[in-house]
Parts: C-alpha cells; sequence; structure tokens
C-alpha cells in the first residue's frame, strides 16, 4: 500500500500514477475497489480500470472529468492528469512534441540544470546510462546484475560506485516501494560552463557510436551520414532542426510507457573543410 499522496508532477505517464493514486486511496478508503472506479465512472465492464492502466484500452476523454473527481484531484492535478493523457496517447510525434513542451512547462520538479559542481556526472558515459536505465529497470542493491544490464557491460564496482555518485548529486532517490529512481524527468546541462569532464563524455560517446556498427546489428541500430554544403545562414537554421529532433527523441521517451532498453543517440555536425571565399566578395 502506498501511504503518501502521489505527486503527479513525478510522473512521466498516467497510467502509472493511476495504479498509485488508486492504492493510496484504497489506504483511506477500504471501500474503494476497481469495481468502485467502474460504477463511478459508467464504464461497461468491472474490469476497465485494470485494462486502463495496463494500457489494453484507451482512456477516453468523456471518462476523464468522472475519473479526477473519484481521485479527488485539486485543478492544477487535473490540468497535469489530462495533459498527460493527451501526451502518453497521442498518435504522432508532433502532437507528443506539443504536449510534451506543455507538461515541462507546468512542471518545477521536471527538469533540472546540471550545473558546474555536479559536472562529475558526465565524467564516463555509464553515469547518464545508469540513469537513464533506472526509469524502468527497478533495482535496490543488485550490482552485478546492473553491471551486466549494459552494453558494453562494466564492472560490479563501477555499477555501484556510479549509484553513489548519482545518489549524491541528489538525481536518483529510493521511491516509495524502495527502489532507486531518477528524481527528474530531464537534466540539461549548463550551457555557460565549459569542462573537461564533458569532452571526455562527447569523446566516449563517439567511441561508443563508432564500435556500435559492429556491436549491434543494422536493426538494432540506425547510424547514417550525409554531407552537404551550406551557408552560414543554412547552418544556423540546421542547428536549430537538429534542437528541434533533440526535443522530439525526449517526447518520444516520454510518452512511451513500454520503455526497456536505454538507447543513445549522437548528432554532429561540423565542417569538412575551410571556409570558401566567394567570387562576389572579392569584387
Amino acid at each position: 500500500m502506498i501511504q503518501q499522496r502521489p505527486d503527479i508532477l513525478n510522473y512521466s505517464d498516467f497510467r502509472p500514477y493511476l495504479k498509485d493514486m488508486y492504492l493510496f486511496c484504497k489506504t483511506k478508503n477500504k471501500h474503494f475497489s476497481q469495481r468502485y472506479i467502474s460504477d463511478k465512472v459508467q464504464a461497461a465492464s468491472a474490469g476497465w480500470f485494470s485494462d486502463i492502466v495496463s494500457g489494453r484500452i484507451t482512456l477516453k476523454t468523456v471518462y476523464i472529468p468522472r475519473l479526477v473527481k473519484i481521485m479527488d484531484l485539486s485543478a492544477s492535478e487535473k490540468d497535469h492528469f489530462k495533459l498527460l493523457v493527451d501526451c502518453n496517447q497521442a498518435s504522432t510525434i508532433e502532437e507528443k512534441n506539443m504536449y510534451f513542451e506543455a507538461l515541462l512547462s507546468a512542471r518545477t520538479t521536471g527538469e533540472m540544470m546540471v550545473n558546474r559542481e555536479q559536472f562529475v556526472f558526465y565524467t564516463t558515459w555509464y553515469y547518464p546510462a545508469i540513469r537513464e536505465l533506472l526509469f524502468y529497470y527497478d533495482f535496490k542493491d543488485d550490482y552485478q546484475k546492473l553491471a551486466r544490464l549494459l552494453n558494453p557491460p562494466i564492472r560490479p564496482s563501477e555499477a555501484k560506485k556510479a549509484v553513489s555518485v548519482l545518489r549524491n548529486l541528489g538525481f536518483i532517490s529510493e521511491d516509495s516501494r524502495g527502489f532507486l529512481k531518477p528524481k527528474d524527468l530531464i537534466l540539461k546541462k549548463d550551457t555557460t560552463f565549459r569542462s573537461i569532464h564533458w569532452a571526455n563524455f562527447q569523446r566516449a560517446a563517439l567511441t561508443l557510436s563508432s564500435e556500435a556498427i559492429d556491436r549491434f546489428s543494422k536493426e538494432e541500430r540506425d547510424i547514417s551520414s550525409v554531407i552537404v554544403c551550406l551557408s552560414e545562414k543554412s547552418m544556423e537554421k540546421a542547428k536549430e532542426e537538429l534542437g528541434k529532433v533533440r526535443k522530439k527523441l525526449l517526447a518520444l521517451a516520454d510518452a512511451d510507457s513500454q520503455r526497456d532498453r536505454v538507447y543513445q543517440c549522437n548528432i554532429q555536425l561540423f565542417p569538412l573543410t575551410g571556409k570558401q571565399i566567394r567570387k562576389e566578395e572579392v569584387l
């Protein structure tokens, strides 16, 4: 049973939130049951709530006001819940991205800036990887298994140190079940600060990308390249478009209720030639 009321701002999927709210409400009302919910929202099936939480059926708009009333959500919780539902059930990436942006704007704890004192986070590639892994992997103290889940695998001692670093930085903490989970949805690097850690992290990321060509089959990866000729203005536009791609990937991950693997996406755009002087510039 969950004794403390779940904070909706800590969820990126409405289904686990509903499950936890259900368990919390049961501690307050012994008559609170899945059948009770189905009757109150006027659902056709007694197993309606279970089907919603498991993802077997979608949560239709007509049921949302009835459901939030049963859960006794506040006005802000109702608005955030509706955004979660819209984001998780959106049919296109564009829609998911739109709702994801709205969720980030509404959250005060959904996004955290990694400042210069926390740049040890970028010391090695597997610190961020383990943090992402803990979003879906229920971990307590099995460091051997945690180390083996990474690809390439690391040593148990390295996994233990990584968990210790993440805890000390405040990036993970125990949830109501005693599992270590990330505290914030997104971590952003402080762009005003340059660090040798970040440079080393990027080098390690590029090495992993190179090794992935042989480590994974083409069905498990997507590695491609394109060479183009651009003006300085088009280069700035290209950087904007790449930024949109990163945001869309975050929205896709946030809306995915079936996450079961950590991926890394490297995007590089850099010159292969020196800057040329056009003829009209010298006339």
